[in-house]
Parts: structure tokens; sequence; C-alpha cells
């Protein structure tokens, strides 16, 4: 009997890996596959002629849970976990992620701090000293820091994000990425964005405090490439150039907030941020015109181009474009009214009317940078 068992756990296990290699390989825009992932999990779980070994059900649980996340289906998600829940912290990133999607903010962060008191999850709050700060636990602190944001509770929200960006990982399997960095300090920003009270950062003898965000050493740098009139002149190479594209979001929100708190900052650094705002409006347009020409390239290939289709993807990209650059341009002349001036100021009225002007014309509000 126990030969059995062991013979079908391995059996079992087998199915695992495959599930965990097909999921591995669909891509979360790849409906067809996570379907198909979504079936076959279905059918392991509740259709089962024998029931499987309960260390492959967990694991099919979890391939499960995430393959509904990818299609959207957070609900689902959600009532999965409310009907097969044991009472323990099993799948709590799995949920959190979704109630945080589905808007039930306050249940996502009950949700999150029951599973830091029970004692398996101790790690997940990140406190210092711990030995674990793994992607797993980033993510959910990730979570609970924005789910705090959405809330209001923005200082809370701001300890959280300091523990996550400064403890950090030596490991290399468990060390945070750039892009991971780029996009927690991005969300950082936007929450000092809306946690700012004027005067909050001025001290007693008038002078400014530096705040651990600032601190930060891709924020210093980000800050030191575009100074007065940088323009990016200091990153000196093409793939410095090329790297900054890829993060116009957070130059954006680094700007904004240096705009925010420009009560508590000189005239030079106002200027940093209208450089920045600069760099990050070319670098979102530059994103959206390069994401065309591989498709373009792809039906030349099949030899089907319809040049009214290529006039339609251009037309969305033109807009997608303005709804991106919207929100920028808004804070450049927000950065030149600070500034001051005959020319920043007329400057800043045609910006303010242009932008009126199209959103009338479109109907449509202009994106958020900060969500």
């Amino acid at each position: 009997m126990t030969a059995s068992n062991d013979e079908a756990a391995t059996t079992w296990q087998e199915s695992i890996a495959e599930l965990q290699s097909l999921l591995d390989a669909s891509l979360e825009d790849n409906r067809d596959a996570n379907l198909q992932l979504s079936s076959l999990c279905s059918t392991i779980i509740f259709n089962s002629d024998e029931s499987p070994p309960e260390s492959v059900l967990t694991a099919v649980r979890t391939i499960y849970l995430r393959v509904l996340l990818n299609l959207g289906e957070y609900s689902k998600v959600v009532e999965f976990h409310s009907k097969n829940n044991d009472g323990s912290t099993k799948n709590t990133l799995e949920v959190a992620y979704a109630l945080y999607r589905l808007r039930k903010y306050d249940a996502c962060r009950k949700l999150i701090v029951a599973s830091i008191s029970n004692a398996d999850a101790t790690n997940i709050v990140g406190e210092e000293g711990s030995s674990s700060n793994n992607a797993t636990d980033r993510v959910l602190m990730h979570i609970h820091a924005q789910t705090l944001y959405r809330l209001g509770e923005t200082n809370e929200a701001d300890q959280l994000y300091s523990k996550i960006l400064n403890n950090t990982n030596s490991e290399e399997d468990n060390a945070m990425d750039a892009d991971e960095r780029e996009d927690t300090l991005s969300n950082a920003l936007a929450n000092r964005i809306a946690n700012y009270t004027p005067g909050s950062m001025l001290q007693q003898d008038g002078t400014s405090m530096v705040s651990w965000l600032e601190e930060d050493e891709s924020i210093r740098q980000l800050i030191e490439s575009y100074g007065e009139g940088g323009g990016g002149e200091e990153v000196g190479d093409e793939g410095g150039e090329e790297e900054m594209l890829q993060n116009y979001d957070l130059a954006y929100n680094l700007a904004t907030y240096m705009l925010v708190s420009s009560d508590a900052r000189s005239q030079s650094q106002v200027v940093q941020a209208k450089s920045l705002l600069e760099q990050a409006e070319k670098s979102a347009l530059t994103i959206l015109e390069s994401s065309s020409p591989a498709e373009e390239e792809e039906d030349d290939e099949d030899g089907d181009t319809d040049p009214a289709n290529d006039d339609e993807e251009k037309q969305k990209m033109l807009l997608l474009a303005e709804r991106e650059a919207g929100p920028i341009r808004a804070n450049l002349a927000l950065a030149n009214v600070l500034l001051g001036g005959e020319d920043n100021e007329m400057d800043a009225l045609r910006t303010y009317l242009t932008l009126l002007t199209k959103t009338a014309k479109s109907g449509t509000e202009q994106g958020n940078l900060l969500a």
C-alpha cells in the first residue's frame, strides 16, 4: 500500500513538473495557453478519479490560481480560496493580488496582516535582521504597500517601501533586478506625492531634510544624469540613454515629487525636475514609436500588408502617445510656473490651453502615471 502511494506521488510529481513548465512557457497575454492550463488543473483538482497526494494537490492549486490571475479571473481566485481555505497561509500572495485588483483593499490588508501573525510567515513583513527577503516575500510586501497607499495610509506604506528597497538579499536567485527596483521606486515616489504636506520637509532652521528615497543610489544617479540643462548629456553613451527610455514613469514620478515639494527645494532642483520631465516625454514617445516596426516587418514577410490597417494602427499609437505624454506635459507647465518669468509663464499657459483643447476634442481623460 505504501509502495503504491509512493509510486502515485512520483507520477503526480511528474505531472506537476509538466504543468509548471507549461505555466512558465505561457505568457500572461497568451489566453489560449492559459485556458488549457486552467482546464488541466481544474480536472486534477475537481474531477480526478482518485485523490492526488496532498503535496501534489497543493502545487496544482497554486498553479491553478496563478493561471486564473493571468486570465484576469480575480473573483474566481477569491471564491476558490473562500471555499478551500484551511486556515493556513497557503496562496496568500495569489489571493491578496486578486483582492487588490478587485479593489477590495481592506480585505487585502486584513489577509496579509493575518498571514503575518503566523509563525511560518513572519518574514513577509521584511523585519530588519530577517534572513529572508526572497522574491515572493517582496511581491507580497509590495502588494501590502500599494494597498496601504490606496487606503490613504501613506506613512505606513512609505515605511514598507523603505524595507523592501533597503532589505537586500545577497543570494543571486533572490536578488531584486533593475526592473523590479525601478517599479518599486516609482510606486514609492507616487506614495510620497500623495502624502506630501507643504512644509513637512523643512526643518526648524529652515533647511530641507533629505528623505531615504533621495539617498537611494538609483535616484541620485537619475538626478545627476539630468541636472540643470542636462537633457541626458551626462549619461555619456547610447547604452545609458537607451536604458533611460524604459524608465519614463520613474523619471515622471521623481520629477513630480520634486515639484510637489518645491517649497523645500532650490530653483536649481526645479530646473532638474523640468529636465527629467522633458526626457520622460521624449522617452515615452520614443518607446511607442519603436513598438510598431517589428509588426510592420512581420506583415511584410507574409506579403499581406494592408495600408488601411497600418493607418489605423498608427492612429491608435498616436492617441496612446498623446495619452501618455499628457500628464508629463501638464507637469512641465507646472515647472515653468514655478520657475517664473514671462517666457516660462507663457509656455505654461500655451501648454495648458493645448491640453484642455485636446481633452475636449477626445472626450477622454488624460492618463495617470501615478496609478
